[in-house]
């Protein structure tokens, strides 16, 4: 999703200056699959913020959505900007308007968005051109989901009313308890999640039918009454909610099986919730910080305050080139994976050594999760023997992040040397693709123990 919950803020001239890197480095740690440690700022812009970001399906463009308020006359300058990655690019302005940006989303396929505002206004970009879209809406509209396979769009406005969008035309689809805060379509493209402000429903799109959730509760049975941001974890299994109670306690939850589970509190409001291309972890915008959850736990990315940016008001993120686009009062953001390294020996692999004659002796002999790190994914690394001295006496083979020692010739005993090849799955993260880099280990030795093998007894003949 990618849509503002906040007004614009009251900044200078819209002159935009790309910096080249503003780098705030996270702190290195051998890191999981998708840890945050893999992740720092670059600053794409720091004369105009963002209202709405959103990418395009296949990675290759973003639409960033400004408005500047005129303090004199209250009226609002609304600029378009695309990116690549890089830098911005000026679409569309609209000077001296009543109505600001307040959301934007790409369809699943193609090059078009929606971009939607303040009053009703809605825009459509086909990937050259800004165009209006008449929706005789006057309600915002703050958010807008696609749907992944009908080429429809749903229109969350800031009242109770969900419209729809069909090839150019906008009509009322449906009414929610209250007023609409968030939505989500599910993956499968199945059902539909509304945060509608004291109520998570959920809309069957084969039923055609709506089911309202009952609210979660903490441990004495006190419901978390208000909602204001919900997402679907990327394989569908469970949604991803942020709920306050009547205290003002905010907490997480997730949805799983019909059952609630409060996976940790928050400090803030969070009204935007978008997960990493493999789930791990989710970066959550809040009004005065940027956070993030992965298991159990909400932290502050701890860089953010680094970037001199308050609060969080759009966020989407790029699955080709793996990085955050984030949308601030004050600039736009890129929240990214560093440049690859390649694998490291955390230690020396040491000598092995086995019993001779012993079948299952060279079995998992080495794991080699102990000695080898990678910056990345430790399960995605790739292992080939480098140097086997002779095979023909021990052979080596790898199982997993195990290596196997055969010794092949019976009651022989004796040392080899052995080395590996590792690599990782580069900065794209796919196996066997040409940024893939490899290191090598150290030479170690296998040795075959000699066993002293028992007395065989021959019977004789009589004599």
């Amino acid at each position: 999703m990618a849509r503002s919950h906040s007004r614009p803020v009251l900044v200078g001239g819209v002159a935009l200056s790309i910096l080249a890197l503003a780098v705030l480095v996270l702190m290195l740690a051998p890191a999981s699959a998708e840890s945050l440690d893999l992740y720092e700022f670059e600053e794409l812009s720091s004369t105009m913020g963002g209202n709405a970001v959103a990418v395009k399906a296949d990675g290759s463009e973003a639409v960033v959505l400004w408005s500047e308020r005129n303090n004199n006359t209250s009226a609002y300058d609304n600029y378009v900007y695309t990116t690549s990655g890089s830098s911005l690019s000026l679409r569309a302005s609209y000077t001296d308007q009543n109505w600001y940006w307040r959301s934007a989303a790409y369809a699943p396929t193609g090059s078009t968005a929606l971009l939607g505002g303040s009053r009703g206004t809605l825009y459509r970009y086909d990937g050259s051109t800004v165009s209006p879209v008449s929706t005789g809406v006057s309600y915002d509209i703050i958010v807008i989901e696609w749907h992944p396979t009908d080429s429809v769009a749903y229109l969350g406005t800031s009242t109770n009313r969900i419209y729809q969008y069909r090839t150019g035309s906008v009509g009322l689809f449906a009414s929610t308890s209250s007023s609409v805060y968030d939505m989500d379509v599910s993956p499968d493209g199945g059902n539909m999640v509304v945060a509608a402000y004291n109520n998570v429903q959920i809309y069957n799109f084969t039923l055609d039918d709506w089911t309202t959730l009952p609210r979660p509760t903490d441990g004495n049975d006190n419901e978390f009454y208000y909602v204001y941001a919900v997402e679907y974890s990327l394989d569908g299994n469970y949604i991803l909610t942020n709920h306050r109670d009547y205290r003002g306690t905010y907490a997480m939850f997730r949805y799983i099986n019909s059952k609630w589970i409060q996976v940790a509190t928050a400090t803030n409001r969070v009204d935007e919730i978008k997960f990493e291309n493999e789930g791990t972890f989710a970066l959550l915008g809040m009004p005065n910080n940027l956070n993030y959850i992965q298991g159990g736990t909400v932290s502050t990315v701890s860089s953010w305050f680094g970037t001199g940016g308050t609060g969080v008001l759009s966020i989407d993120f790029n699955q080709r080139d793996f990085y955050f686009l984030v949308g601030t009062p004050e600039k736009v953001l890129k929240f990214k994976r560093k440049d690859n390294v390649k694998p490291w020996l955390e230690r020396h692999i040491p000598d092995f050594e086995f019993n001779e004659d012993d079948p299952e002796g060279g079995d998992n002999l080495i794991d080699l999760s102990i000695y080898i790190m990678d910056d990345r994914s430790q399960t995605k690394l790739r292992y080939e023997f480098d140097l086997q001295q002779d095979p023909s006496l021990i052979s080596g083979s790898i199982d997993g992040q195990y290596l196997d020692f055969t010794q092949m010739v019976e009651h022989w005993n004796g040392k080899m040397t052995f080395r590996l090849k590792v690599w990782d799955s580069g900065s794209d993260d796919r196996v066997g693709t040409t940024d893939d880099l490899f290191n090598r280990t150290n030479m170690f030795n296998v040795s075959v123990r000699q066993v002293n093998d028992p007395v065989s007894i021959l019977m004789m003949g009589d004599k």
